[in-house]
């Protein structure tokens, strides 16, 4: 089992009240949580959040810690065999979220790769709210008796408006300790099928992460047009597990973004619809003078070349450019006090990467 960190820091500025804004100010000098003030405790659970990106093969199963106790579940589905991934997601899922942690769902979206692990994952566990991109009829056929089971036990299922945005923390997502930490629904319902998706970001600090779903052109378009000042972050979770088609991932997005490191959940049976897109590398790290940003430990990053009907699969090696496919290098967790923040990536099996993940996420 290995795990390859990476980390740095991100400087965001306040404007007019929007905490998602331009990423002129960001200062990249070290100033990292090192491992052994994680793993000695100096750096708490109630001043450290967590995002863990799961290796859950075709699909997306994101599980957020916040620094104030709460957990947020942001999708879990896969299209592979679930027997391949459930056992080894419930283990980190368990053990990440205890027993009294307060639970909230954000489910992006109705698709069977974001949703069809979420009941056989939380389990027993108490949920307070689940919040759904799209309408509700639109999960009846997946998790219709589960929403209906976790209503009758007291959780609030919410949907939300046409084109749906947050400029201060979430008031039923709590996940901060102020006024401007906390969760935000960045955009929501900008239309239907991909373009329901639930955007949410995650802002501490200085730290930010915007976890993209499976919008496309109206998504992307809602995004950019709430936030036209930009949305900086730390971290990406890029649209629609890295696909160019219908508009999702534009140079835009990537401009707007500016990330200082970007994952793509995919997996094997992604080459059906060939995600992610190479093109995925210059779209969220622009290249200078011709070449790619570096600053990476060297992995590997496979991908799609080629015209519509005619994808090929490209594996790079030896990529510098902080930009990482789940199908490549496994789970992905990032801890963070707020200010400095440590990445890592965990190859390998299933089992192995998962364990490796919660090593990372719950030292």
């Amino acid at each position: 089992m290995k795990c390859i960190g990476i980390s740095g820091t991100s400087v965001t500025l306040l404007v007019a009240g929007l905490l998602f804004v331009p990423a002129a100010s960001r200062a990249d000098v070290p100033n990292v949580i090192s491992d052994a003030a994680i793993r000695a405790g100096t750096v708490g659970t109630s001043q450290r959040a967590s995002i863990s990106i799961l290796t859950v093969g075709t699909g997306r199963c994101v599980v957020i810690a916040c620094p104030t106790g709460e957990k947020i579940l942001n999708d879990c589905g896969t299209r592979n065999a679930r027997a391949a991934f459930l056992p080894s997601a419930k283990a980190f899922f368990d053990s990440v979220v205890y027993a009294n942690d307060p639970l909230y769902v954000v489910l992006s979206h109705s698709d069977v790769d974001h949703i069809g692990l979420v009941k056989d994952l939380v389990g027993v566990h108490p949920v307070r709210r689940v919040l759904l991109g799209g309408v509700r009829g639109d999960y009846a056929s997946v998790l219709g008796t589960w929403l209906d089971d976790e209503e009758h036990g007291g959780a609030v299922i919410q949907t939300l408006n046409a084109n749906y945005f947050d400029t201060t923390p979430n008031a039923g997502l709590p996940c901060g300790s102020n006024a401007t930490n906390g969760a935000y629904v960045l955009g929501s319902n900008a239309g239907t099928g991909n373009d329901a998706s639930i955007v949410l970001g995650i802002h501490d600090g200085t730290f930010q992460a915007v976890l993209l779903a499976d919008i496309e052109r109206a998504g992307t378009a809602q995004l950019i047009n709430h936030f036209p000042t930009g949305l900086a972050a730390t971290l990406v979770e890029g649209a629609h597990h890295g696909s160019d088609t219908d508009g999702a991932n534009p140079p835009t997005l990537g401009n707007e973004t500016r990330p200082d490191v970007a994952v793509f959940s995919a997996g094997s049976k992604f080459r059906n619809y060939a995600h992610p897109r190479c093109m995925m590398q210059s779209v969220y790290f622009p290249p200078v003078n011709g070449v790619l940003a570096g600053g990476a430990a060297a992995h590997t990053f496979s991908c799609y070349n080629g015209s519509a009907g005619n994808r090929r699969l490209t594996p790079y090696t030896n990529v510098t450019v902080p930009i990482y496919n789940t199908n490549d290098t496994g789970a992905f967790v990032l801890i963070t006090d707020g200010t400095a923040w440590r990445a890592w990536t965990c190859p390998g099996n299933i089992i192995s990467s998962l364990t490796c993940a919660l090593a990372m996420a719950n030292p």
